[in-house]
């Protein structure tokens, strides 16, 4: 599910002849000892020869851990998209939040637009230094015109600016934020001149999910929740059964209430 095409998933055929040509890459780059690439590099090119294949208009990429030394790099760029910034992979990135940032804003390409989620201070003024250097737009999500927001476990709603009564479909108030910011880049993306109605903006929206990080099945009056999520300082990774009478989920760690099965 990694890579995608409005919605449908790699096929295999694609799959197979773009794996092939890599193997055979991978191969040539070992004989003039060039070394050879990680599984983030296969997948990244991987994606980028299926995207060309299909002719996209747009595609949206993930950076692996930080960004300044990611595989994607390579890609051209018109929008780049930060979402919030936390002391993470530190053994790595750095371990203060500005040398961190600096990895994150390594993303960031000359003349292109930028959309930020609202920042710590010592990591802003490392995008907002960047952009700088690099001749770019900044614009980053304004928590106080996050309003109306109602939680829940399934559906949650917002307003933003000009944009009111936004439903999405992803659990936890993070969530919340996350969405704004995705606002914040379709503004950038309809100055540039991409042609996205509203009706498509809240439909994506409400129809996002994330595969495989929260998944709830239910049983009766018994649901089984699978969590799984893993990060520095805000890290679960259980199964359980239960019957869910709380549920209050706050940045990146979720806090259950539950009745357990006997």
């Amino acid at each position: 599910e990694k890579i995608q095409v409005d919605g449908e998933k790699i096929n295999k055929e694609s799959l197979a002849a773009h794996v092939t040509a890599i193997a055979e890459a991978t191969r040539d780059m070992q004989e003039k000892n060039a070394g050879t690439p990680t599984v983030f590099e296969v997948e990244t090119v991987l994606a980028i020869l299926y995207f060309k294949e299909k002719h996209c208009d747009l595609v949206v990429l993930e950076t692996g851990m930080g960004g300044l030394l990611d595989a994607n790099i390579i890609s051209t760029t018109v929008l780049e998209v930060l979402t919030s910034i936390s002391m993470d992979h530190m053994e790595f990135l750095g371990n203060t939040l500005a040398k961190i940032a600096e990895q994150k804003a390594g993303i960031i390409k000359p003349h292109t637009s930028v959309v930020s989620a609202k920042q710590e201070m010592e990591a802003e003024q490392v995008i907002r230094e960047v952009c700088d250097r690099q001749e770019c737009s900044l614009r980053s999500v304004d928590p106080e015109a996050i309003k109306d927001v109602h939680y829940g476990c399934g559906t949650q709603s917002f307003s933003y600016k000009n944009w009111t009564d936004v439903k999405i479909s992803l659990a936890g108030s993070y969530q919340i934020w996350n969405a704004s910011l995705a606002l914040e880049a379709v503004w950038a993306l309809q100055r540039m001149g991409y042609n996205l109605t509203e009706k498509q903006i809240r439909d994506g929206l409400q129809k996002t999910t994330v595969l495989r990080l929260f998944r709830r099945s239910r049983t009766s009056s018994w649901m089984v929740h699978t969590i799984r999520r893993q990060h520095r300082h805000f890290g679960i990774r259980f199964r359980s059964i239960f019957r869910v009478v709380g549920c209050i989920m706050y940045s990146e760690c979720f806090r259950i209430r539950i009745i357990r099965r006997s």
